[in-house]
């Protein structure tokens, strides 16, 4: 299990995940957690017997096809804990897929930077769907042909916003929305086979 940063948004049911389900390890960026968080999470960790890797010493999975890389583009010293996002890039066969947490612009910046990745398959979008990401370079570049949104309906921030739906329509990416979709089962064969929860 990767928790991307510690924000409720993206680890407030972690307590119910590890009584449901036999996790063997959790990633995390160790930096972004408060020694209280910290604490807290290392308890859970030794009562579920689980085991708590922080995500720069431990940055590549190999599952059966699936290459599994976390990047670093994290911003430390950065007050929005956003910043602080572990970025996930999976290659599975010929397919290349990025989920980029929160990561804002700035984390965008210098991903791009520092890896040479292009063309992408799937995309989960960052931070929702918000205009702190998904800039227009990095749109372009990453280029993906299929870009998940994790957003509520009618949520108070009005997200996604109107900016990164029109840039990825621009390049003919196909959308989906969790607010229309519902849950989203991408199965990775000879070709992309894509099923959602409300048809949509």
């Amino acid at each position: 299990l990767i928790i991307t940063h510690p924000h409720v948004d993206h680890m407030g049911e972690l307590s119910y995940l590890i009584g449901k389900y036999q996790i063997d390890h959790i990633i995390i960026n160790a930096n972004s957690f408060s020694l209280e968080q910290l604490k807290a999470l290392t308890l859970q960790c030794k009562k579920h017997k689980v085991k708590l890797l922080d995500f720069k010493t431990f940055n590549h999975i190999v599952l059966s096809k699936a290459d599994i890389r976390l990047l670093d583009a994290t911003i430390q010293n950065s007050d929005d804990l956003n910043e602080h996002s572990i970025i996930t890039y999976i290659q599975y066969n010929k397919y290349k897929m990025l989920f980029m947490g929160d990561a804002s612009k700035h984390n965008e910046s210098l991903l791009l930077n520092k890896y040479k990745l292009n063309n992408l398959d799937v995309l989960k979008v960052g931070h929702h769907g918000s205009k702190t990401s998904s800039s227009s370079n990095f749109v372009n570049i990453m280029h993906p042909k299929i870009s998940l949104i994790s957003v509520g309906q009618n949520n108070r921030y009005k997200l996604p916003s109107t900016e990164v739906i029109t840039r990825l329509k621009a390049i003919e990416s196909k959308i989906y929305m969790t607010s229309l979709s519902g849950e989203v089962t991408i199965t990775l064969s000879n070709s992309i086979q894509i099923k959602s929860q409300f048809g949509k």
